[in-house]
């Protein structure tokens, strides 16, 4: 393990970029088809199905916010503690984080059995059809029986990548996902349980991961032993200050998609009393799955070079955190310039993969796919600078970034750009909404960028000096 170390400040930063990024970026991408593939599957059903797994997004995107409190901030402690040779306390780290997603789990998931109604109506399922309305609550209670496998898998396999097993935590990901993926059409379509039997695929392909990860802490591969005695009260409050903006992050993303569903729903209805409100919040899902779609492999990108950032700077090669940082920001910039492309050349083709019969959710489907992408070049800047002032232990900086577009930007824009739009027409100030976010906290991120650029300059020359 030392020696895999001592490659973080030794090995050329494109190729160790690539070779812990790209088992992220795969993990990601196959962690996405929990998903993506329900949603593919279930939009074959009717526009209806593809509306109600949309309405439990918001949901499951809280369950995501624990987990990546505990898991972000423990994995950002471990790659630190690691790089100041501080392994014991790095497990200590671990073991904790993996105590907390327990009791998380349990105290998110018994109060949801009994609030499932008022979750799916203030998720927008009160301007929808009362089809809508039922596949949603079939499928979200199945996802609530899941979270204890959904927390552990989504937070522990963060710490595997910190310990310098990029492998290993990819390998969680694919085995949970190839399990949803088969049983996905074995339950939707071979039982005939629709939605429902998407969500039984769902839960169990996590169930798998969680054993998985599991496994591999209690065996002789990991570095990072498992152990309920070595649960330290002590790192629970730097997990949560580390963690604490990609929660935010996940709260805030949670409190838009609420929001987001809700104007869809109503505004949707306002443009077609018959049935725009189920096609606004399909389509709204069909324009999300091909945003995370993007997301992942910049936050793949993300992970990979988090334990690099938190190594070198914890060993003080400044020149070597700024060289990785602005490397990871060319990949982010490339990749997402060639999903604004895809977006703009061919919407249609994207909006038939997940329903081919419905006309109504094709045309507009393809319209808010247009608008939504427009900036997405940019979007690489806020995403990657907040991980970055995280990795080095700013989360103050990283918490500002993060909230600068979910909550200071996004938010307004989607209460006040509707009201610039006449009678009817509301809704294409919902869907320019996440676009101007886009741009204008991407220049809010290069303003912060610029400042510790200089300061990361000045931390280089001065090391130069007193060598």
């Amino acid at each position: 393990m030392e020696s895999k170390l001592r490659n973080y400040q030794e090995e050329s930063v494109t190729k160790l970029i690539l070779k812990l990024s790209i088992p992220a970026i795969l993990a990601n991408i196959v962690n996405l088809l929990y998903n993506l593939v329900d949603r593919i599957y279930v939009g074959q059903l009717c526009s209806e199905a593809l509306s109600a797994v949309t309405a439990a997004l918001p949901y499951t995107t809280i369950l995501a916010a624990f987990s990546a409190l505990v898991g972000t901030g423990a994995s950002a402690i471990i790659s630190l503690k690691l790089g100041e040779k501080k392994r014991r306390e790095a497990a200590r780290v671990n073991s904790t984080a993996f105590v907390l997603l327990l009791c998380f789990s349990v105290i998110v998931m018994i109060p949801s059995f009994f609030l499932l109604d008022q979750i799916l109506l203030l998720s927008g399922t009160s301007a929808t059809s009362q089809v809508t309305s039922e596949l949603a609550k079939e499928y979200l209670f199945v996802i609530i029986l899941g979270i204890p496998f959904q927390l552990v898998s989504a937070g522990l396999n963060q710490n595997i990548r910190a310990e310098g097993n990029a492998r290993v935590a990819m390998y969680t990901s694919v085995v949970g996902a190839a399990v949803n993926i088969v049983l996905d059409p074995v339950f939707i379509f071979g039982f005939g349980l629709g939605v429902r039997g998407a969500a039984i695929a769902t839960i169990l392909g996590q169930a798998v991961s969680a054993v998985w990860i599991v496994a591999y802490y209690l065996s002789r591969h990991s570095h990072l032993k498992l152990s309920l005695r070595r649960f330290d009260p002590h790192c629970i409050l730097p997990i949560f200050r580390l963690g604490l903006p990609q929660f935010l992050i996940q709260v805030a993303s949670a409190a838009i998609i609420l929001l987001y569903n809700n104007s869809l729903t109503i505004y949707g209805s306002a443009m077609d009393s018959a049935r725009g409100g189920d096609v606004a919040l399909a389509a709204f899902g069909i324009v999300t799955s091909l945003g995370m779609v993007l997301l992942m492999p910049l936050y793949g990108i993300n992970q990979g070079i988090q334990p690099l950032l938190g190594y070198n700077y914890g060993a003080k090669d400044y020149r070597r955190v700024k060289q990785v940082f602005l490397t990871a920001l060319l990949y982010g910039t490339i990749w997402m310039t060639l999903g604004f492309l895809v977006a703009q050349i061919m919407p249609e083709l994207i909006i038939r993969i997940f329903n081919r019969n419905d006309p109504d959710l094709q045309k507009f489907g393809a319209m808010a796919l247009r608008i939504t992408s427009l900036f997405m070049p940019v979007v690489g800047f806020q995403v990657l600078s907040s991980n970055y002032f995280m990795a080095i232990g700013n989360s103050r900086t990283s918490v500002i970034l993060s909230a600068s577009r979910q909550i200071v930007l996004f938010i307004p824009a989607i209460i006040l750009l509707p009201l610039l739009f006449p009678e009817g027409k509301e809704i294409y100030g919902v869907i320019w909404a996440s676009p101007l976010a886009d741009l204008l906290s991407a220049i809010i991120a290069a303003i912060f960028l610029g400042f510790e650029i200089r300061r990361l300059n000045r931390l280089i020359r001065a090391n130069e000096q007193a060598a």
